[in-house]
């Protein structure tokens, strides 16, 4: 598919083709193209983009014939592609054709004093277009930020800053939420996980509230007391969300664990 979308393809070159297909190599025409990502390329596709670097041709999926092209080519990775290079994992002819002007762009985490002043712009943004509460991070919240890795850097401070912004249920964020939402990603979603978009905040609060709560019970392996503890509330305060949020009967591999959990109920 993505060789697809990058060179086209003839119909019938594989199933659902059922016309032939320019891809956008061929519809850029003398403009530019941006490459994002490239270090995740398969050898195959880093072949087929040195060729229409070196002879300015493609071909398109199932086809034998080259089509002419005229393309400026950006491409950008996160990737140290020196290292993929050596590695076998990226064509070291690529690698040379590509650097010609390399620009490098420091990760998030090299110029943290950027990271409270992104933050609140996306989360500005975010309240905006989704017709939110204007919210705002409070200085504990903002220096927790800054001490964060941020591997997915600024995608992934995005992304998270919509997360916090939905599940936030007062106009002031603290450094408990952001840890809380934090050790959910870390447990449940990628760094670039989109924000849920047919629910309710309502519904998007509870299926959070459900989710991370159930991920403490599955990390201590349903002991109530150990979940409620690592979740900061009371054990009776856990089994009403447990039974409100219908967790209870979820699991039933650990029903054992459940009968035997012979502790105290304060």
């Amino acid at each position: 598919l993505l060789e697809s979308s990058l060179f086209g393809h003839t119909k019938g070159a594989f199933t659902g083709a059922h016309a032939d297909k320019i891809g956008y190599f061929q519809a850029t025409k003398g403009g530019t193209l941006f490459l994002d990502e490239i270090g995740d390329l398969s050898l195959r596709a880093q072949a087929k983009i040195l060729r229409v670097i070196e002879y300015g041709e493609v071909t398109p999926v199932g086809s034998v014939e080259s089509e002419k092209v005229d393309v400026r080519l950006l491409a950008a990775t996160h990737r140290d592609l020196k290292k993929l290079v050596e590695e076998g994992r990226f064509r070291e002819d690529l690698y040379y054709r590509l650097t010609g002007l390399n620009l490098h762009l420091p990760p998030l985490r090299e110029h943290p004093e950027d990271i409270p002043l992104l933050a609140r712009h996306f989360l500005d943004k975010f309240c905006r277009e989704n017709a939110l509460p204007p919210k705002r991070l409070t200085s504990d919240a903002e220096a927790f930020l800054k001490i964060q890795p941020w591997p997915g850097n600024v995608r992934e401070l995005l992304h998270f800053m919509g997360r916090v912004a939905v599940f936030a249920e007062t106009q002031t964020i603290s450094s408990d939420l952001i840890l809380k939402v934090l050790r959910f990603d870390a447990n449940k979603l990628s760094p670039t996980a989109e924000i849920p978009t047919l629910q309710t905040l309502h519904e998007a609060r509870e299926s959070f509230e459900r989710e991370y709560i159930l991920a403490a019970l599955q990390r201590y392996n349903f002991n109530k007391s150990r979940a409620a503890s690592a979740l900061g509330i009371k054990r009776s305060q856990l089994y009403r969300k447990m039974e409100k949020l219908k967790i209870q009967n979820m699991n039933m591999h650990h029903a054992s664990l459940e009968v035997n959990e012979l502790e105290p109920n304060f």
